[in-house]
C-alpha cells in the first residue's frame, strides 16, 4: 500500500469513528460548547472587517471573542472533571481551535500585514501534523495533546486580543514581543507533534 493510500484509509477510518461518536455524543455539554465556538467563530472576524472603526465597537468585538475563548477553557474542564470525554470532542476541539484562531487573524491581517506570517505557520503546521498522523502513524495510536500545543493556543489567543485593542493602548514594541512569542510557540509545538508522530 502506498503512503497516500494509507493516508486516505486512515482518514476514512477516523471519519467513520467521528460520525458515530457525533451521533451518540453531540448533545453533551463540552461538545455543545465546542460546536458553539465553531459556529460563532466567524462573528468576530466579520465584525473586524465590516464593522465601524471605533474604539467602542472594537471593545464589543473583543468582548464577543473573549466569551467564545472562555468556552475553550470550559469544554475541556467539564469533559475532564465530569466524565464527559468523547471521541467527538477529541476531534471537534482542535478543529474549533484552528478556525477560532485563524479567522480573526485573517481579518486582522488587513490592518497588520505581519500577521500573515502567523497565519502561514498555523496552516502549514496543521497540514503537516495531519499528514504525519494519517500517513506515518502506522499503529494508528492516539497522539495526546502536548503542553506546548496548549501554550501555543493561549499565546495565539492573547496575540489576537492584543491586536484587537484600539491602536495606541499597547506599545508597538510589546505587541511585537507578544506576536513573536506566539509565532515561536507554533514552531515549538509543531516540532513536538512531529517528534511524537514519528517516534
Amino acid at each position: 500500500m502506498s503512503k497516500y493510500q494509507k493516508i486516505f484509509l486512515n482518514f476514512g477510518l477516523i471519519a467513520k469513528k467521528f460520525i458515530k461518536s457525533f451521533k451518540d455524543d453531540w448533545y453533551k455539554i463540552p461538545n455543545l460548547l465546542t460546536l458553539s465556538r465553531l459556529i460563532l467563530c466567524p462573528l468576530p472576524a466579520l465584525m473586524l472587517v465590516y464593522g465601524p472603526r471605533t474604539n467602542n465597537f472594537r471593545f464589543i468585538t473583543l468582548g464577543i471573542f473573549g466569551l467564545l475563548a472562555i468556552t475553550d477553557a470550559f469544554d475541556g474542564f467539564i469533559a475532564r472533571n465530569f466524565n464527559q470525554k468523547t471521541d467527538c470532542g477529541k476531534w471537534l476541539d482542535p478543529i474549533a481551535d484552528l478556525f477560532f484562531g485563524l479567522l480573526p487573524l485573517i481579518a486582522l491581517s488587513f490592518e497588520y500585514r505581519f500577521v500573515l506570517l502567523l497565519i502561514g505557520a498555523l496552516v502549514i503546521r496543521q497540514c503537516h501534523i495531519l499528514y504525519l498522523f494519517y500517513g506515518m502513524n502506522d499503529e494508528n495510536k492516539e497522539v495526546k495533546v502536548v503542553v506546548t500545543g496548549k501554550i501555543k493556543t493561549v499565546l495565539v489567543i492573547f496575540t489576537i486580543i492584543v491586536l484587537m485593542l484600539p491602536a495606541g493602548i499597547i506599545p508597538n514594541v510589546l505587541i511585537m514581543i507578544i506576536f513573536w512569542s506566539a509565532f515561536a510557540s507554533v514552531l515549538v509545538s509543531w516540532a513536538e507533534y512531529d517528534s511524537r508522530c514519528r517516534y
